[in-house]
Parts: C-alpha cells; sequence; structure tokens
C-alpha cells in the first residue's frame, strides 16, 4: 500500500510506542479498519474493550473521517 491512514497522537504513547508494538502497529490498523468500514458501510461495529487506546484510535478515526458508523465497545 503506498496509502496510509495515521491517527497522530493517541498513536505515539502507550502501545504505540516504537519499543512496544513495533513501528507502524496502529497506522496498519487504522489503514485496515478504514477500507473495512468504507467496504461495509456498517451502522454499528463492535470491538472490545481490552484493547483501550486502540478504540480510541478508532473512535478518533472513525469522527475525524466523518464516517456513518457507530463504535460500541463490548462490555465482555
Amino acid at each position: 500500500l503506498s496509502t496510509m491512514v495515521d491517527v497522530p497522537g493517541l498513536t505515539d504513547v502507550l502501545c504505540g510506542a516504537p519499543s512496544s508494538r513495533g513501528p507502524g502497529h496502529f497506522r496498519g490498523v487504522t489503514t485496515v479498519v478504514t477500507k473495512l468500514l468504507n467496504m461495509c458501510g456498517p451502522d454499528v461495529a463492535y470491538f472490545g474493550r481490552k484493547d483501550y487506546q486502540q478504540t480510541l484510535v478508532i473512535k478518533r478515526l472513525v469522527r475525524d473521517r466523518d464516517m456513518p458508523v457507530r463504535i460500541v465497545v463490548a462490555r465482555r
């Protein structure tokens, strides 16, 4: 891929730090999630709460890109 989706700020700390999950981890996640949401066009997308930082990144992505999907964090 030559086009990537990045959410700066939230992805530079904690699990996004270069030594934790590897450089570009969240860039890969946000790029794949963007493609998936664009292809499927869901009204609602559910994410697990185990990875709180990733959920925050996805919520910011959806908000910033004006995607018409509601992100719900599963309770279990």
